[in-house]
């Protein structure tokens, strides 16, 4: 017999397990700074990837569509 269990506590005490939930804008300043990074590095296609990331993340983000703006002069 197999089957899936979901631990909410610490296996072996009765510490709850805590998981932080990361925020649209969070998570597409993560990729901005590692698209910058990659961009940096010279790895052109993952910088593109990480970047078209974050802007499907926080579509509105100015943080987002500078470092895209930045990455297209680049480019060129």
């Amino acid at each position: 017999i197999s089957a899936c269990v979901t631990e909410t506590r610490v296996a072996g005490s009765n510490k709850p397990v805590i998981r932080k939930q990361t925020s649209n804008l969070e998570a597409a300043n993560a990729r901005v700074a590692l698209g910058l990074r990659y961009l940096q590095k010279g790895d052109i296609p993952q910088a593109k990837y990480n970047l078209e990331k974050a802007k499907q993340h926080a579509p509105d983000s100015g943080e987002v569509h500078k470092a895209l703006a930045y990455y297209y002069q680049r480019l060129t």
